[in-house]
């Protein structure tokens, strides 16, 4: 799929059950709706492969998807919002790898060792 071709936008709802993404592939011109089971926050798209996504909620879960946003995966909880970043290019071998930073139960914040990738996912 050639990159910033897809577009996925969250829509608003009262309650969690009723939550959906509006998902293109073609710049914009049409969306499929898709249902999800939990509220988003920010939306982190893979730097390579649109398809890949990440979803932070604000409770502080992590969600991946490998399929733009069709199907979801709990990645991991207590996350700190806007601590969460894909691989960093020349730096990190593995490109689907997933930094990020936790609460520990105190509530401080601990930088995990970036142990966290795609093949956990999938």
């Amino acid at each position: 799929m050639a990159l910033n071709k897809c577009v996925v936008l969250v829509g608003s709802s009262i309650n969690e059950r009723d939550q959906m993404l509006f998902i293109s592939t073609d710049e914009g011109s049409s969306f499929q709706r898709q249902s999800i089971a939990f509220t988003p926050d920010t939306l982190v798209f893979h730097p390579k492969e649109e398809d890949k996504l990440l979803a932070y909620c604000k409770e502080g879960r992590l969600f991946a998807s490998i399929d733009l946003g069709r199907k979801w995966t709990l990645l991991q909880e207590r996350v700190t919002k806007d601590r969460v970043f894909w691989s960093v290019s020349g730096v990190d071998v593995d490109p689907d790898l997933v930094h990020m930073e936790m609460q520990d139960t105190s509530g401080a914040g601990v930088l995990l060792p970036p142990t966290v990738s795609w093949r956990t996912v999938h």
